[in-house]
C-alpha cells in the first residue's frame, strides 16, 4: 500500500500543524550553515568593506590583500582618504554607501599623492 494512501485526515492535520510550528526554527538553524560573515578586522562602525568580486572594483583590479612586494597600495593613493589607520575611502569606488577599502589593498587606477 502507498503511505499517501495509508495517511488520515486526522493524521494529514497533525503533519501540517507540526509543520507550522516547526517552520520558525527551521529559519535558524539554516543561518548555522550560511557562509561566514564576519566583518574584517579594524573595519569602522557603520562601513562596508567593498569587495573584490564588486563590477567596479573588478574593473579597476582592486585587490584586498595583494601580497608581499605592493609598492603602490590604496594608504599612498590620491584617491584615497583615510577612515583609520586599516580602512578608508576610494574616490573610485563610491558607489557603495558607506563602503571602504583596505589601506594596505591596491588597484589599477593607482595615482601618487601629490605633495
Amino acid at each position: 500500500m502507498n503511505p499517501i494512501e495509508k495517511t488520515s485526515r486526522r493524521g494529514f492535520l497533525r503533519n501540517i500543524a507540526l509543520l507550522a510550528l516547526a517552520l520558525p526554527f527551521l529559519g535558524r538553524t539554516t543561518k548555522l550553515f550560511a557562509a561566514d560573515e564576519t566583518k574584517p578586522a579594524g573595519l569602522p562602525d557603520g562601513a562596508t568593506a567593498i569587495p573584490e568580486s564588486d563590477p567596479v572594483a573588478t574593473a579597476i583590479k582592486y585587490k584586498e590583500k595583494p601580497g608581499k612586494g605592493n609598492k603602490k597600495p590604496c594608504d599612498k593613493c590620491a584617491f584615497y582618504a583615510a577612515s583609520n589607520k586599516d580602512w578608508g575611502k576610494c574616490q573610485m569606488l563610491q558607489h557603495i554607501p558607506n563602503g571602504v577599502v583596505a589601506a594596505l589593498g591596491t588597484c589599477g587606477s593607482w595615482q601618487p599623492k601629490t605633495k
